[in-house]
């Protein structure tokens, strides 16, 4: 039997007029966010803020990114919209629509003070910055430590006065390049050349050379938490903190060879999905761990259950996660997972019932990668020209894979099909989604013809975060 898609219930059904609502905040609305942090790497010595938050609040331990692209992902979590429904498609151009209402401009239509601080970039685009008043954002090539990520965040809740504000603080750490308090003798970038040249096994990169960057990300994982931990104060030395919303989550995940590769951006796997989300607000959620199958593209409509929204066009594709104060009961639902680059590639993953179903256009080796980031820009060039023919943005997908999440959690072996879902009634979903996106899809932003930089150091941030 084809499954119902479970995508878009808040615009398809009657949002507002859910008989049993949760109890309203009306304090301060703080959402953190962090790059490339991965589910598996919170822990109470790692990271003991983030274990408080998440123990005295509601934690969801089986949440995934609606991307591996850090773009994409951002842009679904803003939104509340999938990447090629919210038109957030592409690399350097990913970006919410130009149609999509984002959380600042929702908050800023409910009279809240609303600030962006963020060390990473690539959310200066436009896109990103609608509806925000106070906008801090470092340029290509700018290094803020994650303890100036938080002064400059303190500042703008002092600012904000007694005023309820909606800060959005996002820390670039821990994406790569991962140097912690003392670089490794070996970096991604390093990896990634090794890897297009062939190697393989310890010539690719040895157990203590994996282990030093290891401990390198985690460094810098510590040191959002201390970031963290040190922002707490300014919330808690404001007017009224009882009344306060935080929301913790990341982009996406980190990639340390599980599938031959590392960083993010390639594939679906878990590893690149896999993130932390808690809403921590003592009083209004009750402390839970929650482990439903739910994803970044949720978090919108929960926020406008908690602070009733008004006035929104568009419907999202999530769902509100919190009820009353407690986790709300979704039943056996789909999530959705994009990666949708057409120089690179059309990719997209649902789901349900510890299953995953992959379907793609193509799949780069490793070794390839490296020349395909390589030829990015001559690729759009040659895509401007008319001389390549990108992909569809839903183009046949040949290739297919179907992990079982339960009983492979590395997702090492493709299977044919299985008793609990089949590939057909997962194929299904995303042919639903298709349609789905053909009707209220949003117009994307296009590609630029050639990516230009004021200066040649922002093309090497970009290099050295992966994209170039």
């Amino acid at each position: 039997m084809r499954p119902a898609l479970t995508l878009g219930v808040a615009a398809l059904f009657s949002f507002g007029s859910c008989a049993e609502r949760s109890p309203e905040l009306s304090g301060d609305v703080i959402l953190i966010t962090v790059d490339a942090l991965r589910q598996d790497h919170l822990d109470s010595e790692l990271t003991p803020t983030l274990a408080r938050l998440a123990a005295e609040g509601l934690s969801f331990t089986n949440a995934r990114a609606n991307s591996s692209h850090p773009l994409q992902s951002a842009a679904a979590l803003l939104t509340g919209l999938l990447p090629t429904r919210g038109g957030s498609i592409g690399l350097l151009e990913a970006s919410p629509s130009a149609e999509a209402e984002t959380l600042a401009e929702s908050f800023s239509k409910a009279q809240l003070v609303t600030g962006l601080v963020s060390s990473q970039p690539l959310l200066s685009g436009e896109g990103f910055l609608r509806g925000y008043q106070d906008i801090q954002v470092a340029r290509p090539g700018e290094v803020w430590s994650t303890s100036e990520v938080a002064a400059r965040a303190s500042e703008v809740l002092e600012d904000a006065g007694e005023r309820p504000c909606f800060l959005h603080v996002h820390f670039a750490d821990p994406h790569e390049p991962h140097v912690g308090a003392e670089a490794p003798a070996v970096s991604f970038a390093d990896i990634r050349g090794r890897i297009a040249a062939g190697a393989t096994g310890e010539e690719r990169c040895t157990e203590a050379e994996l282990e030093a960057l290891r401990s390198a990300y985690r460094a810098e994982i510590a040191a959002v938490d201390a970031a963290v931990a040190a922002l707490l104060e300014t919330i808690n030395a404001r007017a009224n903190p009882n009344e306060t919303l935080i929301v913790f989550t990341s982009t996406c995940g980190e990639e340390f060879l599980e599938h031959g590769y590392v960083g993010h951006s390639w594939t679906l796997h878990e590893e690149a999905l896999r993130v932390p989300l808690l809403f921590h607000a003592p009083g209004a959620i009750s402390p839970a761990v929650d482990t439903q199958n739910v994803s970044l593209v949720d978090v919108a409509p929960s926020l406008a259950e908690l602070r009733s929204f008004s006035g929104r066009g568009i419907g999202f594709d999530g769902d509100p996660l919190v009820l009353r104060g407690a986790p709300a009961e979704l039943g056996e639902r789909e999530t959705l997972a994009e990666l949708v680059i057409r120089e690179r590639c059309v990719m997209r993953a649902v789901v349900t019932r510890d299953v995953k179903f992959i379907r793609a256009d193509r799949l780069y080796e490793p070794s390839e990668r490296q020349a395909i980031s390589a030829s990015y820009i001559e690729t759009v060039r040659a895509a401007a020209a008319g001389e390549v023919e990108l992909p569809s943005l839903f183009s046949d997908s040949p290739i297919e894979l179907l992990f079982d999440l339960k009983n492979d959690p590395g997702e090492q072996t493709s299977l044919g099909m299985m008793s609990r879902v089949s590939k057909s009634q997962l194929r299904a979903v995303l042919e639903d989604y298709r349609e789905y996106c053909a009707t209220h899809g949003l117009a994307p932003r296009a590609a630029e013809v050639a990516p230009t930089f004021s200066d040649s150091s922002e093309a090497d941030a970009l290099e050295a975060l992966g994209y170039l």
